[in-house]
């Protein structure tokens, strides 16, 4: 349905003459979503292109079942760049010294 971000609580807090009656009345709608089953990569774009911090992952029928945040994806390209570096240094080790 939307969101609530910290810009829109600033907007409203900018304008304390707006009296909230209801959450969906200052939630923002146009909020990108990802399902369970969507690459990482694919998140990782989204998320570079879009301005929240956090990605709602929902099923086939739109509930929430989770979330991504930025925190999960960085830790992601970092466990993913360190298996390759450890992959790299292990076939370093294993090939024999040429000098």
């Amino acid at each position: 349905m939307g969101v609530i971000t910290k810009l829109d609580l600033l907007q409203l807090l900018d304008h304390p003459e707006t009296t909230v009656d209801r959450v969906v009345d200052y939630t923002s709608t146009d909020v990108a979503s990802v399902t369970p089953d969507e690459q990482l990569p694919n998140v990782l774009e989204i998320s570079l292109t879009k301005p929240y911090r956090r990605l709602p992952v929902t099923d086939a029928d739109g509930k929430l079942v989770g979330v991504v945040s930025r925190h999960d994806l960085i830790r992601f390209v970092r466990d993913v760049r360190l298996k390759f570096a450890r992959a790299f240094q292990k076939r370093r080790e294993s090939e024999p010294a040429t000098h």
